[in-house]
């Protein structure tokens, strides 16, 4: 994974273990390992902790919150999209790589 993949999920209202689920996303976004089910679980964990976090938070805070983190999902979103296109046009180039390979047996 590269810099396009770079992401930014904490803003001024996030909780700290979400920060630091968030800091582990960003780092795994970042590395050139290929860590899907990391990735998958750290997302999936985010998810939980900021739902937990919208049944806490004051109603003052709570709009400002969920439109600070509908941006950070929104990128969050397309990262992932883009990473599971990715992987799609990796796949089919080694398929295409083997039937190249197997016609000339």
């Amino acid at each position: 994974m590269n810099d396009e993949h770079s992401i930014c999920l904490n803003h001024s209202l996030t909780p700290v273990f979400l920060r630091v689920i968030n800091n582990r996303i960003e780092s795994t976004l970042v590395s050139d390992d290929d860590q899907s089910a990391l990735l998958l679980k750290l997302v999936v964990l985010r998810h939980k902790l900021v739902i937990r976090e919208l049944n806490k938070i004051t109603a003052e805070f709570k709009q400002q919150f969920v439109t600070f983190e509908l941006k950070r999902n929104k990128r969050l979103e397309e990262i992932s999209s883009s990473l599971r296109n990715d992987a799609k046009n990796e796949v089919i180039k080694l398929k295409r790589a083997k039937q190249a390979v197997e016609r000339y047996k």
